[in-house]
């Protein structure tokens, strides 16, 4: 190779082609590291590959932290350490972008297969999520789903509450509505009686008078 360029322009090239022209050496990520030997650009793929790998190590690990802090509960170590891995996550995942837009074959291949075994070796299980980003993998989906243990178990009491009072305010507002129809029930029943002494009363008035006349 000759020269230095941290992106090839006219799109993949491979290392390895046959042919006289030279390919430009690449700059892997440093100005100072440029892969002008095939010792070097051997080791540049090696380090490519351990890039994507530690992407998925940084994932596992949160993975593991919010998980063990479900169980034993959240401290401030505990957020001061899942705050760093989180930045750790996000720069090895922009780190291993870069290294593919270098648009060099071998060390496109060498990050996807390092993410690759990486996913395989330690989160293969885990749900599917929606991103293919390094630098994402473990948002959504794999934050959500083990994570949220420690969210159910946080707010699990808040929850229990809640239910009990929605439960205890039904209980009170039937027994209000009960009471109201009975009280309705009893004053319709006593207005009955009332009506017809009323009546009765009027009636022998008007006999009295009669007999008077």
């Amino acid at each position: 190779c000759s020269g230095a360029t941290s992106m090839l322009m006219l799109g993949f090239e491979s290392a390895m082609r046959g042919g006289k022209t030279q390919t430009s050496c690449i700059v892997w990520l440093f100005p100072g590291f440029v892969l002008r030997t095939p010792l070097l650009f051997a080791l540049g793929c090696l380090l490519a590959f351990g890039l994507g790998f530690l992407a998925d190590v940084l994932i596992f690990s949160r993975r593991l932290l919010m998980l063990r802090a479900s169980k034993r509960g959240v401290t401030w170590q505990t957020e001061t350490l899942t705050f760093l891995l989180f930045l750790c996550n996000i720069i090895v995942g922009y780190l291993a972008m870069l290294l593919a837009m270098t648009y060099n074959f071998e060390l496109f291949m060498s990050t996807c297969l390092g993410l690759t075994t990486g996913h395989f070796v330690l989160n293969r299980r885990q749900p599917v999520g929606e991103s293919a980003e390094p630098c994402c993998l473990s948002s959504p989906n794999s934050e959500t789903e083990s994570a949220p243990a420690t969210t159910h178990s946080l707010g699990a009491d808040s929850v229990d509450r809640v239910g009990q009072r929605n439960r205890i305010t039904s209980v009170l507002r039937d027994g209000a509505k009960a009471h109201l129809l009975d009280a309705e029930g009893a004053e319709e029943v006593g207005e009955g009686p009332r009506e017809r002494g009323g009546a009765q009363r009027c009636c022998s008035t008007d006999r009295t008078g009669a007999n008077g006349v």
